[in-house]
């Protein structure tokens, strides 16, 4: 049986489209752009080397990582039913799947994990958000196809959406290391089979793959793609489609289970900052944490020099967590553009960054005391304030009764300002902390604790 298709190139702005004739049994209309937020992840030195394994580790590789297809996501034709062709679609198929043989790498007896680049994860349906998809690991063969299931990850078609809608690579991480066959042969599949498309109930999933005819090598040797149909059976998507591509599944192993801990202990979802009236909200989830201690968040008024403004600890319980877990914080930063990113800290230590997120703000009219942090404090205390121009200004610190303890000459700068004071010698109790300028100006009052 052949199927025929719609493909369709990711966009970045607008669907332009173009008729192609392939033969009498496949048409299809192919766009011209390619959606940035799919390619740029495959485009870095992070995420891409010039070769089919990246190293990430000392005995941890990621498989796959360093080919350069085109991202591309194909659509069923409305003679099929419409839907995906590596998702959900009318011809009612259950799993897609991708074939690996990593005899040639030494690392090769865990699957710890996966990266996987999904188009989509929706529903017109709200209540099939909460339907289960699996990641399943399969031995078995390229001629025959999957065959035994040696593990699987579960996650409810909400939760996937939720990492889909910031960024469209998911990392999935086993709860145990799935040991490889001897054969050094095995496959990664997206399973679907719970979720539905007909006339009425349209849940969509797809798996991005390489565009038509720029996977160079032969696709067996790169991930050479399969599907379950509602048959039940196994099929080879060029056999089925006459589409010799590969899908943007790229496994995580390793020569030992404990090989890829350090890869990625926190797995984010999103990173987002926006502005309110309440101050700067930052928002972010995670999908894994391991071994997570928490987040320090850091802000910068000019994207280089950062300073740690909060600690929030991990939700994981014992810093250990395989669902999604949301996080805020609200700063009360002042008007200006300002840049924050999360250093992710380990219980053993090691950190890790975040992206960096900009909240764009206004050029302030008045000068203003936004932020001190920590409090309680006990050596040193980090203040953050606003001038609308460049001036010199004193930080005042009283005591409960009004009487001065010190005070505390700066030059500011337009702009945010971060200033550290050292408190030490201040004796353990309330005080209150102000600033002036030689313009006469004063900001509003905040309230410290020294320890």
């Amino acid at each position: 049986m052949r199927k025929t298709y719609t493909s369709f190139l990711l966009l970045v702005a607008s669907f332009l489209l173009l008729n192609t004739s392939i033969n009498a049994q496949r048409k299809y209309q192919k766009n011209s752009g390619v959606n940035k937020n799919i390619k740029t992840p495959f485009n870095g030195n992070s995420f891409q080397s010039s070769t089919n394994y990246q190293k990430t580790a000392a005995d941890c590789d990621t498989v796959n990582t360093g080919v350069t297809w085109d991202p591309s996501v194909y659509g069923v034709s409305p003679s099929g039913g419409g839907g995906f062709v590596m998702g959900t679609n009318g011809y009612g198929d259950l799993e897609k799947a991708a074939f690996f043989n990593v005899s040639s790498l030494a690392n090769n007896s865990y699957i710890s994990g996966v990266f996987m680049a999904i188009a989509v994860a929706n529903s017109n349906n709200v209540a099939s958000l909460t339907k289960t998809v699996f990641v399943k690991v399969y031995d078995g063969d390229a001629t025959n196809g999957p065959n035994n299931v040696l593990g699987s990850y579960s996650i409810t078609l909400g939760d996937l959406k939720a990492i889909v809608d910031t960024a469209p690579i998911v990392e999935i991480r086993f709860t145990t290391p799935i040991a490889i066959p001897n054969s050094k042969n095995f496959f990664v599949s997206l399973d679907f089979s719970n979720l539905t498309w007909g006339p009425t109930v349209k849940d969509s999933i797809a798996v991005v793959s390489s565009d038509d005819g720029t996977a160079t090598v032969n696709p067996y040797d790169n991930g050479g793609a399969w599907e379950r149909w509602d048959d039940g059976d196994w099929y080879d998507v060029d056999g089925s489609w006459g589409l010799p591509v590969g899908l943007y599944i790229f496994p995580i192993v390793s020569s030992t289970t404990t090989g890829c801990d350090q890869i990625a202990p926190v797995t984010f979802t999103s990173f987002v900052g926006e502005k309110s009236n309440n101050g700067n909200i930052l928002k972010w989830g995670t999908a894994t944490e391991t071994n997570n201690l928490g987040f320090e968040l850091l802000r910068s008024v000019n994207g280089s020099d950062y300073t740690s403004i909060a600690f929030i600890p991990s939700k994981a319980e014992s810093g250990n967590s395989n669902v999604l877990l949301q996080y805020t914080y609200t700063d009360k930063a002042s008007n200006t553009n300002t840049y924050y990113k999360l250093k992710q800290l380990d219980k053993d230590g090691k950190y890790a960054y975040s992206n960096v997120v900009l909240v764009k703000g206004e050029k302030p009219t008045r000068f203003e005391l936004v932020n001190i942090y920590p409090n309680p404090a006990k050596d040193r205390l980090k203040v953050t304030v606003t001038a609308p121009k460049a001036t010199n200004a004193t930080l005042t610190i009283t005591d409960m009764t009004g009487r001065i303890v010190m005070q505390n000459n700066n030059t500011l700068t337009m702009g945010e300002n971060n200033i550290a004071v050292n408190i030490s010698t201040l004796n353990s109790g309330s005080y209150i902390i102000k600033l002036s300028c030689v313009e006469g100006c004063e900001s509003s009052v905040q309230k410290f604790i020294k320890q």
